[in-house]
């Protein structure tokens, strides 16, 4: 989520917006050196043996339930056609997770937590804890309307904390999206956390992201003044996640060597996007760059023109490789390890029954891993750890 370009702390040719950041949170730029040096050697321990081994895994996603509190029109989970409206409630039982714990207690991994709307889960106070008290460093990918709720228990761990919040444009935009009333909430969310910071001097990292659609295009660069006004650190616009019929069928057939039949692509946009609506998002993202932000400003993916032309028109193929199964790893709800968290057909156990060491272990996993190494897939162009973990 912290792209790879924004890893560079070289400061003499950074923006502005990226030395303001690196001013205003020390205690992050320290930890985020340390985990970039960890996860680029792990990279090359992983690249050199190409085998995934426990002493590699640096970042460790925790989809902590299927449940959501909105409809979002673009969201892949739960929009019309979205896989999560065929399954039942699930989240991943906190009594159960001693396999999970036992892990993340020797590694001290980076945590993301994800859903559905992760602040959702039942017990979440109690995991939130158990992995802050661990030591890790958690992100937390919300919609950012319970944030009051769990405003005190996130105090005690600020310097361990970044939030990304979803907004997907000013006041009514955002509304048409999310539900009505949605952006006046999660705004009083980012101005707890960002008083919190100044007045309280709390240490967590505040968050944006946005997902660029014919619907809010517009309004991009008002989005970024509404962010920077009220305090937020950092922010992503992110292109939607085109998952055109020939990745569909290229992914069919990487499962099939599995005997599994994918179906998690259904709410990904297919494309092919007009001509106008191509060049009008490589305005959007002209206009953002050439604005002087006071925050960091980042692209995912962050192709140039060319490249987004390809992508939006389903002709960009696929990333040389796929390193992010030797580095990070997935568990999705239920506790199931899965391939990745935006398409896990690919289930090669769960946490609840074994060990992560044991799971990862396996043939099944191994061999997917090797795929990977060796060639990535058309579906997961826009993922960002592919973007992210290169050697």
């Amino acid at each position: 989520m912290w792209t790879k370009k924004a890893t560079h702390l070289e400061t003499a040719d950074l923006p502005q917006g990226h030395l303001n950041f690196i001013e205003r949170n020390p205690s992050f730029i320290k930890h985020h050196r340390a985990s970039s040096e960890r996860v680029a050697s792990a990279l090359s321990r992983y690249a050199e043996s190409e085998v995934v081994e426990e002493q590699n895994i640096c970042k460790l996603v925790v989809k902590m339930t299927s449940s959501c509190n909105l409809r979002c029109e673009q969201c892949f989970q739960w929009r019309e056609g979205g896989f999560h409206n065929g399954l039942d409630p699930t989240a991943i039982p906190y009594d159960e997770s001693g396999n999970l714990f036992d892990f993340i207690d020797r590694n001290k991994c980076d945590i993301i937590l994800t859903g559905g709307e992760p602040t959702l889960h039942p017990d979440f106070p109690k995991f939130f804890r158990r992995l802050a008290e661990a030591g890790c460093f958690i992100y937390i990918c919300t919609n950012g309307l319970l944030i009051k709720r769990y405003f005190e228990l996130f105090s005690e761990f600020s310097d361990q904390l970044a939030f990304l919040i979803s907004i997907d444009g000013p006041g009514e935009i955002h509304d048409s999206i999310r539900g009505k009333g949605t952006f006046r909430k999660t705004i009083q969310g980012i101005e707890m956390l960002a008083k919190g910071k100044k007045e309280e001097g709390k240490g967590w990292l505040i968050g944006v992201e946005n997902t660029l659609m014919a619907k809010n295009l517009d309004q991009s660069i008002e989005l970024l003044k509404i962010c920077e006004k009220h305090g937020v650190d950092w922010m992503i616009f992110n292109h939607l996640w085109v998952v055109d019929l020939f990745a569909r069928s290229e992914y069919h057939k990487f499962c099939e060597d599995y005997d599994v039949v994918p179906n998690s692509y259904t709410g990904f946009d297919m494309g092919d996007f007009s001509h106008e609506y191509i060049e009008k998002v490589i305005a959007t993202l002209s206009a953002l760059r050439e604005y002087p932000a006071q925050i960091p400003v980042l692209f995912g993916p962050d192709y140039n023109d060319d490249e987004l032309r390809k992508y939006y028109r389903g002709k960009m193929p696929a990333r040389e490789n796929y390193l992010k199964m030797g580095v990070k790893l997935d568990v999705d709800i239920g506790g199931k390890l899965v391939m990745t968290k935006q398409f896990p057909d690919l289930v090669f156990g769960s946490v609840l029954d074994d060990t992560l060491e044991d799971l990862m272990a396996s043939d099944a996993y191994q061999r997917a891993a090797k795929s990977m190494r060796e060639g990535s897939l058309r579906v997961l162009n826009a993922c960002p750890d592919a973007h992210n973990f290169l050697v």
